[in-house]
């Protein structure tokens, strides 16, 4: 049997779509506050990631809110909670958000291994709306308790709208 002009036409366009689809490897990026990283950031390095990507982050404090943008990546800290923090700032708007899930993440979006506090005794660790992120060995300090009539919501270490987020091995202090 003979291949005729046609036949090897539709052969590397069949190829040629295989491997336009075939899934890029994924990337470990380095966040290191003291410069030693791609970035000092951890929203810069969530910026630049891509989905399926790491986000190694190094020992230290990281000050601001951190928005996961939707995207399906894990973040984790390379020393564990105890040395790695999340510090959101009360200047920030937001009712003082550390961390942000608000754009659809799901399951696939991984934040592993820190402290998540606030700057003053207000805001809130982790605000999940319409996700379902994953959350992993993280403790999450200096939230106060308060009525949402009188405080506006204020003081929840983590708080969810219409959200379904995994929380496992977290501790609320």
């Amino acid at each position: 049997m003979s291949i005729t002009w046609s036949s090897k036409s539709i052969l590397a366009s069949c190829l040629f779509l295989v491997a336009m689809a075939w899934p890029t490897s994924a990337r470990t990026i380095l966040v290191d506050v003291e410069g030693g990283g791609e970035y000092t950031s951890i929203q810069a390095a969530i910026d630049a990631a891509a989905d399926a990507d790491e986000i190694e982050v190094g020992p230290g404090t990281y000050d601001g809110t951190v928005n996961l943008r939707g995207k399906a990546v894990r973040v984790y800290s390379s020393g564990g909670a105890e040395v790695t923090i999340i510090q959101g700032m009360s200047n920030e708007g937001d009712f003082g958000r550390v961390v942000e899930c608000i754009s659809g993440e799901g399951p696939g979006t991984v934040l592993e291994g820190f402290t998540v506090q606030a700057e003053e005794e207000f805001g809130i660790g982790l605000y999940c709306e319409a996700s379902g992120p994953t959350v992993l060995d993280c403790t999450f300090v200096g939230f106060r308790l308060s009525d949402c009539e009188e405080d506006y919501g204020m003081g929840w270490g983590m708080k969810t709208y219409q959200s379904h987020p995994t929380v496992a091995r977290c501790a609320f202090l």
